[in-house]
Order: C-alpha cells, then sequence, then structure tokens
C-alpha cells in the first residue's frame, strides 16, 4: 500500500529540502518515506542511513531530502496502431515510486511522471504498431501482459511497480466501428447497400426511357424540341434565340453563294436576278398567302414574277393595254420578222 505523499514535496517534487554540509549542520535523519542524500565534492551522490560523522564531513558538499513514497497517476496518451492514421487511446493507471534516491540527486529529476510516461508510451507502441485499429483487446492483452511480467526499473531511478492498461480506439474509429456495428445490427450490410443502389439504378433508368419514348412521341420536329427545351429550360430563351440566329445566318450565306454561282454559270438569267434574289432573301414573304398575311396582321405580299417576264435593269414599264379584245378574244398582234434561211413550216 503506497504512503500518502510528505506534504514538503508538495511545491518542489522528489527532491525537498536540501542544504550544505557543515561540521554544526550535517543533514536531517532520515524519516519514513523520505531518504536523505548526499552530494560529495566530486559530483557523486550516496544515500546515508545516518548524519555522516565529523571525519565524514569534509566528504560531502550538499543533503537533499528525497520522496520515496509510492504514487499513483493515471496516463493518458495517443499510441500508433498498424495504420498511421489510426491510434489507440491508451489510458494506464500507474504505481510508481523512487528506488534509487542518489539516481534522482544526480539527474536532478524533480518530476517522477515525465519519465514514466515516455516509458509507457515507447513500451506500448512497440506492441501497438504490429496490431490493426480493429485489434484493440488482444493489443491490450499482450500489452497488459508485459506490464504485469515484472516490475520495470527506470534509469532516472524510479521504478514502475505496477500498471492497468486499457486500450481504446480514438475518437473517428470509435464512431466508425459504432456505426458499422449499428448496421450490423439492422441487417444491413454492404450487400445490402449494394443491391439498394443496383435497384436504384435500374429505376432510374426505367424512368430515362420512359421519358425519351414519350418525347419521341410529342417531338416531330426541330421545333418541338426546341419548344419542349424551353419548356424544362425557361431561362436558357435568350441563347436558343442566338442559336437558331446563327445557324440561319449560315444557311442564308450557303444559299447566297449557291445563287452566285448559279448566275456565273448562266443558269439564271440576267433579267430573273433580281426577283430571285428577293426569293431568296425573304422566303417567308414569298411563301406566305393571304390567310397567314391576315394573321400576321398584314396584307399579303405580291406573288413573285415568273422567270422571264421581268422588265430589264433600266427598261420602262410597258402601258397598261387599253384596248378592248376582239369576239375571238384577241387583244392584239404581234409581229415576228423572219431570219434570213427560215423556211415556212408546211
Amino acid at each position: 500500500m503506497s504512503r500518502p505523499p510528505d506534504p514538503a514535496f508538495a511545491s518542489t517534487g522528489l527532491i525537498g529540502q536540501s542544504g550544505p554540509v557543515t561540521f554544526g549542520a550535517r543533514g536531517p535523519l532520515p524519516r519514513p518515506g523520505v531518504a536523505v542524500v548526499y552530494a560529495t565534492r566530486t559530483g557523486d551522490a550516496v544515500v546515508l542511513p545516518r548524519r555522516p560523522s565529523g571525519l565524514e564531513v569534509r566528504r560531502y558538499q550538499t543533503w537533499h531530502e528525497v520522496d520515496i513514497t509510492r504514487h499513483q497517476d493515471m496516463v493518458q496518451a495517443d499510441v500508433r496502431s498498424k495504420v498511421d492514421s489510426m491510434q489507440f487511446r491508451l489510458q494506464a493507471e500507474v504505481t510508481w515510486g523512487v528506488s534509487d534516491p542518489a539516481a534522482i540527486v544526480r539527474y536532478g529529476t524533480t518530476d517522477g511522471v515525465g519519465p514514466v510516461r515516455s516509458q509507457l508510451i515507447d513500451r506500448a507502441w512497440r506492441i501497438t504498431r504490429r496490431f490493426d485499429i480493429e485489434q484493440c483487446d488482444a493489443a491490450e492483452e499482450q500489452l497488459q501482459g508485459q506490464f504485469e511480467s515484472g516490475t520495470m526499473i527506470l534509469e532516472e531511478g524510479i521504478t514502475i511497480f505496477r500498471a492497468i492498461i486499457k486500450l481504446h480506439s480514438d475518437a473517428p474509429t470509435a464512431q466508425f466501428q459504432a456505426d458499422q456495428r449499428h448496421l450490423r445490427r439492422t441487417g444491413i450490410t454492404d450487400q445490402t447497400v449494394h443491391e439498394n443502389r443496383t435497384r436504384q439504378e435500374r429505376w432510374n433508368a426505367g424512368l430515362e426511357r420512359d421519358r425519351i419514348a414519350a418525347l419521341k412521341q410529342v417531338a416531330t420536329g426541330e421545333d418541338d424540341l426546341l419548344f419542349l427545351f424551353l419548356a424544362r429550360h425557361p431561362d436558357q430563351v435568350g441563347s436558343i434565340i442566338e442559336q437558331v440566329g446563327k445557324r440561319r445566318e449560315i444557311n442564308l450565306s450557303a444559299q447566297t453563294a449557291l445563287f452566285d454561282k448559279m448566275v456565273d454559270k448562266g443558269f439564271i438569267q440576267e433579267a430573273d436576278i433580281e426577283s430571285m434574289r428577293q426569293l431568296l432573301i425573304r422566303p417567308m414573304e414569298q411563301i406566305a398567302d393571304s390567310d397567314s398575311s391576315r394573321v400576321l396582321g398584314g396584307a399579303a405580299p405580291p406573288r413573285a414574277l415568273e422567270p422571264g417576264t421581268a422588265p430589264a435593269p433600266g427598261a420602262a414599264e410597258p402601258p397598261p393595254s387599253t384596248r378592248a379584245p376582239s369576239a375571238d378574244g384577241v387583244v392584239g398582234w404581234v409581229r415576228f420578222d423572219r431570219a434570213p434561211g427560215d423556211q415556212d413550216t408546211p
């Protein structure tokens, strides 16, 4: 059973009162839980069960009281597992004490918890690094067995008499393991999750096929597709109008190039150039009838001239005929001059 710590060491740690060694003051007497250590003039330190004699006074320079009672402390630390990103949480209830007071004076150790903590962590991680984070119980059992095999004597003059070890997973890993246990209890496994996702993907694929089939029935042309798209994306009206305009500009440019090529090759007569150009530039006006013009709010446009009937460029319009038709419906006669070499057809 550990002895309560001496109040004289409450503020000074393991090394309590100290003083010089003289003939008149040769140091205090040892008492339970306290050892008196004498430091020599050569830098060594010895423990005496009594005050030094008169002949021994010249050998020692100072005296020091050292706490040799048992201490119990709780040490907590994170130690690595087999995977560096996952750590065990170490909790150890340690019983330790000073076993070599002279070493305490030589090293000047005032805090005994520091060396004890370092020794525990060093021993623990050498074992836990061989275990996966899910093997917490096995790592704890092996670590506990090492501390139960005997006391541990440290170089600083401290001995670890007993340690009760507890290992836990770190907070993120513990949460993950708790979630996995919950899934196992509710019957949800990785296979179940995979089957649910596959079933959902098949359902979504069926919905997509139905939407495509419905679109095929509704959309019979490019305009229908445009209106369906705008119904789902009303914010894209501006971009659709811009794309349609660009496409029509491309078509008009191709038609104009074809028209110019036909003129160059002589497929279009000079008298028909202007009328056919108007027909090319204003296709909607040329095909609009009176009914559609009334719907649009305007008068029906003039019909296109037949090829070969347009007046030559710069020629005056012929006056309208005022002659009344004859009894056989003939309005007038046109004279054709006979060319040299022409013969009458029998």
